[in-house]
């Protein structure tokens, strides 16, 4: 290997390294896109962007660290955002260069490892954030009926005397 490649190989290392949290990405992703355009257009103006809001919530680590990975990972979603099978996923807002983003589809954005194609470009692999989307679909999905089961089970029954109503024969007779 020689030596550059031995770099950016070290580098994507150390970028895939970083941890996002999925709840991190979004509250991110939505300062950001609530700063007025101009704020945040283009990869310059971004990046410190998001610096300055890592630098607010980052409690420990290296906020430009953070905001380069944030930055890069966005880079690679943008180039992924127009693949069919996020069609379905991806809804464009009223704002300029804007997304609605589900849940499942920021995790993976902050789960799934960045990869290096043809020509230097970071990406995520296609098919790899694709199935990415579609476990945390499934997972969220599981977590919710979880929820609802355990909110059955654990509602405490009403008294049947509480749900008829006066005069239709309730324990009450039959004028109520």
């Amino acid at each position: 290997m020689d030596d550059d490649a031995a770099v950016l190989a070290r580098d994507m290392e150390i970028l895939n390294s970083i941890e996002i949290s999925a709840t991190a990405m979004k509250i991110i992703l939505s300062r950001l896109w609530a700063m007025p355009p101009q704020a945040r257009d283009g990869w310059e103006n971004q990046g410190k962007a998001l610096q300055k809001i890592v630098k607010k919530m980052l409690k420990t680590g290296d906020p430009a660290a953070v905001a380069a990975a944030l930055n890069i990972r966005m880079a690679a979603f943008t180039d992924l955002a127009h693949e069919p099978f996020l069609r379905e996923w991806v809804e464009p807002t009223d704002a300029e260069n804007e997304l609605s983003l589900p849940m499942p589809v920021i995790q993976a954005m902050a789960q799934e490892p960045v990869v290096l194609r043809a020509g230097d470009l970071l990406c995520f692999d296609p098919e790899s954030f694709r199935q990415r989307v579609l476990a945390n679909k499934a997972e969220a999905l599981r977590a919710d009926a979880a929820a609802a089961a355990r909110d059955a089970a654990t509602r405490p029954p009403v008294p049947t005397h509480l749900t008829r109503r006066p005069g239709r024969g309730g324990p009450r007779g039959k004028g109520g």
